[in-house]
């Protein structure tokens, strides 16, 4: 008899949220937080899918093959997040960089990663990418 837990249900969290968008497709998956006031915007299962896939054909339609490496510059927020599923819903690789990684750091990352692609949080931040 095995005593293990059965943790995974799914290969990937891709998979587990597009079951559950199927299975009940309109309750609240994830909320984040509205850009005006203090209120949160509720986003159902079905929407997080759907925006998941979204994403994951733009990074393909950028001629990214599952397997490259794709880095995202930004703070923790709701847009990281689903750049990050879709890039793994399209089989990539993500290479985090911290806003407040020096060049020096960054360009080292990049290298060693030999990622393809960059998004950035802002233009402040793309521009410290173009530099390097």
């Amino acid at each position: 008899m095995n005593n293990q837990p059965r943790l995974l249900k799914h290969a990937c969290i891709v998979q587990a949220i597009e079951e559950r968008a199927r299975l009940r497709p309109r309750e609240t998956a994830v909320e984040k937080p509205v850009s005006l006031g203090s209120s949160w915007l509720k986003i159902s299962a079905k929407e997080l899918f759907e925006e998941i896939v979204v994403i994951g054909c733009g990074w393909m339609g950028l001629g990214l093959e599952p397997g490259e490496r794709v880095a995202i510059m930004g703070s923790t927020s709701y847009e990281w997040v689903t750049l990050d599923l879709g890039a793994q819903a399209a089989g990539l690789v993500v290479v985090p960089i911290y806003e407040t990684d020096s060049p020096e750091q960054i360009s080292w990352i990049l290298k060693d990663s030999t990622t393809r692609a960059v998004i950035c949080d802002n233009s402040s931040q793309a521009r410290t990418i173009q530099a390097i």
